[in-house]
Order: structure tokens, then C-alpha cells, then sequence
């Protein structure tokens, strides 16, 4: 019976951190911007800064998301 060598895939451990980076700049830009948006206008009146605020939050969660793919992507490719 002839031998058939096992084929082994290996993961771009490069490409978990990218997504991590990438995740954590997001983050700190979606903090800014909701903390812009939160911010209130001049002389204490509120600003009309919602779409900063979602914005600032669609960001957070978009890189909270890329963040955890990239910690977690080694374990789908270590098959």
C-alpha cells in the first residue's frame, strides 16, 4: 500500500493579529467619536450630535468585532 503524506494547512498567524490591530483602532475611534457626540454644544445647550454618537458606536462594535475574530481565527484554521 503506498504511503500518502497527511497534508497540513497552516494558518497566517499574521493575518489574526491584522484583524486585531485593526479591531483596537477601530475601538479607540469609535470612543472618540461617541465622545464627541456626547459632547454638549456651546453654552450648555445639547448638540445635535447623535449621528457622531452612532457613528462612535457602530465603529466600537465593528472593531470589538474584528478583535475578537482575530483572537479567535487561529482556532478555526488549526484543523
Amino acid at each position: 500500500m503506498p504511503m500518502v503524506p497527511a497534508t497540513v494547512t497552516v494558518s497566517n498567524p499574521r493575518r489574526g493579529k491584522n484583524l486585531q490591530i485593526v479591531g483596537v483602532l477601530l475601538i479607540l475611534l469609535g470612543l472618540t467619536t461617541c465622545a464627541i457626540g456626547m459632547r454638549s454644544g456651546s453654552r450648555g445647550e445639547p448638540s445635535d450630535n447623535f449621528g457622531h454618537f452612532l457613528i462612535g458606536l457602530l465603529s466600537f462594535f465593528a472593531g470589538a468585532t474584528l478583535w475578537i475574530i482575530g483572537r479567535l481565527i487561529h482556532w478555526y484554521h488549526a484543523e
